[in-house]
């Protein structure tokens, strides 16, 4: 499973509905977050189960493939992806141009923010 396509698709339509690149990625990563993660434990529980095989090959896989699916669900998905986002600003998104940002978390007053602006406390 990609988590990546969660990721850029809640993006890319923060992206779409106005919001300026650095807030479309905090408001992407705000709705994408909670179902990588669960998405991550799950995998890692599934394939956690083979530590308690018989095997010594079948539990050293297991724990590789557990270290890589919490690794790429939580290092990778939500902290490196939407870095490269930021970073990267309106390259990302070539040869696609998005119309202009219409929104932007930053000129929000407080009490917008608090009253549903923004859904978290990872507001700007």
């Amino acid at each position: 499973m990609d988590y990546d396509v969660f990721v850029v698709s809640a993006i890319l339509r923060e992206r779409q509905a106005g919001w300026d690149d650095a807030s479309a990625i905090v408001r992407g990563v705000e709705l994408s977050g909670p179902v990588i993660s669960w998405a991550g434990v799950i995998m890692a529980v599934a394939f956690g189960g083979m530590l308690f095989a018989s095997l010594p090959l079948l539990r050293e896989l297991s724990f590789l493939i557990v270290f890589g699916v919490v690794l790429d669900a939580f290092v990778v998905r939500l902290l490196l992806v939407p870095a490269m986002h930021g970073l990267l600003g309106a390259w990302v998104w070539w040869p696609r141009r998005m119309p202009a940002s219409t929104l932007s978390m930053a000129e929000l007053p407080e009490s917008s923010q608090a009253q549903g602006g923004c859904r978290s406390k990872l507001c700007l």
